[in-house]
Parts: structure tokens; C-alpha cells; sequence
């Protein structure tokens, strides 16, 4: 069961009780009726972004190890280079992009997260097709649960609070249009040539 490549759900009937199987498993349920709700949410979580992406080779993964922080800045996956897993790779969850692959082993992968403070992403706004920067932040994550970006060229003040930001075509490390999340606020800088603000982002 530990090496199984089919993520395990393991769920004894009674929330005192453990079993070997508890202690190898993907994820333990309290009963085998949470156990079935958890599967079929995931299952459609899958579902869904496979269509939302269906575009994109994907590898579906299980997060085994974390950097120990309250946020995810970087973490560990279950699959590697076994699976064709490889330095690079955009990794997405939910609604949209979580990081990009930074180590890969035969059977696990790091990831950076792009709330990472080294993150930096090439961006877009999906409304207007203007470029600009995501920077990672735990701080501001910590705090406000957003990230900052900068060098926003909004000539025609097109650009409002709420539009989606996806990754731009202009990057070199990230696949052009998984969504990073939504415009939460925005301001000129002194130079008045660009903008910055801050995004919500949607993992």
C-alpha cells in the first residue's frame, strides 16, 4: 500500500481506533462515509481542473513534506522523475497556479510556491492583455493574504479592482494562462509611468 501509485483513503469506522493502515495511507477518514465524501470532492476537483486545463499533460500529486512555515512557500510531492516529472514544470491546484518544480528525485519533486519571497512571476491581466510582475511575499500573505506586484502599465486606466490575473506570455518559466488570482488593490507610482498594487491570489 505504500508504494501504491492510487492515492489511499483509509477509514477504520471509529475515530479512537488505528490500524497499519492509517499510518501509510494518503489521508485517514473518521468513517468510511467521510471517507467516500472526501474522495468524490477530490475527484471532482480533478475533474474540474483537467477540463479547466485540458490543454496541459498533467501528473496528479499528493503534498508529503512541507517547509514547516505556516504557508506553503515550498513543499514536497509524491511524484518524480519516475512519472516524467522534471525542473521546470508549473505545478496548479484548485482554481489555479501554485508554484513551479525546483528538484526533482525518482520519486518526489520539490516545489516553490509563488508566495515564496524569491518567487517572481510574469503576469497579465486577463481583461486588458497588460504585463507586469508578481512578486512572492509571506509577509504580505501573513498579513493580508496577497501579493504584491509591480511595473503595471496601465496607460488608459483600463485595469480595476477584481480583475483575474493569469500568467503572461511573455514568461519563460510559466505555461501563458493559468489563473494566479484577482486584482485586490492598485495605485500609480510616483514615476506616474507605472502601477503597483497588490493580487488575491486563487490557491
Amino acid at each position: 500500500m505504500f508504494n501504491a501509485s492510487t492515492p489511499v483513503i483509509s477509514a477504520v469506522g471509529h475515530e479512537t481506533d488505528f490500524t497499519l493502515t492509517d499510518f501509510v495511507a494518503d489521508m485517514r477518514a473518521p468513517t468510511p462515509s467521510a471517507a467516500a465524501e472526501l474522495a468524490i470532492c477530490n475527484y471532482r476537483e480533478l475533474l474540474d481542473l483537467d477540463d479547466k486545463y485540458s490543454g496541459y499533460q498533467k501528473v496528479a500529486a499528493n503534498v508529503i513534506a512541507m517547509d514547516g512555515t505556516n504557508w506553503f512557500s515550498s513543499f514536497t510531492i509524491d511524484k518524480g522523475s519516475k512519472e516524467g516529472i522534471k525542473k521546470g514544470m508549473n505545478v496548479i491546484a484548485g482554481s489555479g497556479l501554485v508554484g513551479i518544480v525546483t528538484d526533482v528525485g525518482p520519486n518526489f519533486a520539490k516545489v516553490r510556491s509563488i508566495i515564496d519571497d524569491s518567487s517572481n512571476v510574469s503576469s497579465m491581466v486577463l481583461t486588458t492583455k497588460d504585463n507586469f510582475n508578481v512578486g512572492g511575499s509571506l509577509k504580505s500573505m501573513n498579513q493580508d493574504k496577497v501579493l504584491p506586484f509591480t511595473e503595471l502599465r496601465d496607460e488608459d486606466d483600463k485595469v480595476k479592482v477584481g480583475d483575474p490575473v493569469v500568467t503572461s506570455y511573455v514568461s519563460d518559466q510559466y505555461q501563458e494562462g493559468i489563473l494566479i488570482g484577482y486584482i485586490a488593490s492598485i495605485e500609480k507610482n510616483a514615476n506616474n509611468l507605472t502601477k503597483s498594487g497588490t493580487i488575491t491570489p486563487v490557491v
